[in-house]
């Protein structure tokens, strides 16, 4: 298969939507590339993300830990002034990561 005949156009763009990336890569790569596979292959570490948050958000990288890694701290609730010192139970214990599946967090 040969490049697709507006590969110089993708040349001249800043960023790639994701549907635009997968038709650019069918065409660099010979073969059908889904826009699956390319979030297959930066979930894999083969290829980088940028992602152009239209609303400006803001976001922070993480990096994804195993269980035995995750840091907890003890849950304490504003609305909760006064609590025992001594409490019949323990103190509940939150984790300080965000669960994205299985053992892992981020």
């Amino acid at each position: 298969m040969n490049k697709p005949a507006h590969s110089k156009l993708f040349k001249l763009k800043k960023w790639l939507t994701l549907p635009e990336a997968a038709k650019y890569l069918s065409g660099v790569c010979g073969e059908e590339v889904t826009e699956a596979n390319i979030l297959r292959l930066a979930l894999d570490g083969h290829l980088t993300l940028s992602v152009n948050f239209v609303n400006h958000a803001v976001a922070k990288q993480g990096k994804v830990i195993g269980y035995d890694d995750v840091k907890w701290r003890q849950f304490a609730h504003p609305d909760m002034p006064g609590l025992p010192i001594e409490p019949k139970e323990p103190p509940l214990m939150i984790a300080d990561s965000l669960h994205i599946g299985g053992e892992n967090y981020l």
